[in-house]
């Protein structure tokens, strides 16, 4: 919960290492209001950073994330940002949307898993 009150939402993130997995940290989006909602994120590498040369690939360390935010003013949206560590994000740029804005507190629409990658 990202209240003391109660009712807020939030991501979290855990990564993996040598000694098994970190205590979980809470995901933050530059720019979000404290009373806006995010329930979940679909992360993916970020598709413009995955570099080729002489045909081996690598992933470079960006991530592009997907989440539906519903803001206190009662309009929601599905937005898009980016991040280098995993943890700390951009802003939330609306990509799309909702329509009829948040239900119940909730934004309607839910990015599925991120994103559609065409080619090598």
């Amino acid at each position: 919960n990202t209240r003391e009150a109660g009712g807020g939402r939030g991501v979290q993130v855990s990564r993996r290492g040598a000694n098994g997995w970190s205590p979980f940290e809470q995901v933050s989006f530059e720019g979000l209001h404290e009373d806006d909602q995010v329930y979940f994120a679909a992360i993916n590498r970020h598709p413009a950073f995955v570099l080729r040369h002489r045909g081996h690939q690598y992933a470079a360390d960006a991530l592009v994330a997907l989440a539906p935010v519903s803001r206190a003013d009662g309009s929601a949206y599905v937005g898009l940002a980016v991040s280098c560590d995993g943890v700390h994000f951009s802003n939330l740029e609306p990509l799309l949307n909702c329509t009829g804005g948040a239900s119940l507190g909730r934004a309607p629409d839910h990015p599925v898993d991120g994103l559609l990658r065409r080619g090598p």
